[in-house]
């Protein structure tokens, strides 16, 4: 897996703050599975390929139907650790930017 730019990581975090992209930490686990509906599809090696990574949805790859106020994905990225930490730090920025701008 190649790691992502400084510029992909913080379009990744604007998604994450507009409310389209959605992490797995923002899930419950036990939704796990059906909100990322690849999870159930994989095979051993691909989920141990995702085995210290985090995964992410898009909103614009769902099904129109959701489970429990959540889309359920149909395609689903990842993410390393590093990346989320990044991608977090990225979020703290644009929050603390446009609270200042608003005011």
């Amino acid at each position: 897996m190649e790691s992502r730019t400084d510029k992909e990581l913080r379009e990744i975090a604007k998604g994450v703050t507009e409310g389209t992209i959605l992490f797995d930490t923002q899930v419950p686990e036990d939704l796990l599975p059906m909100v990322f509906m690849p999870l159930i599809f994989m095979d051993e090696n691909q989920i141990e390929f995702l085995r210290g990574k985090h995964i992410y949805g898009e909103l614009g790859h769902t099904f129109p139907q959701g489970i429990n106020g959540y889309p359920m994905f149909t395609v689903i990225f990842a993410i390393s650790k590093e990346e989320k930490r990044k991608v977090e730090q990225y979020i703290k920025e644009l929050k603390a930017w446009t609270e200042g701008a608003s005011k």
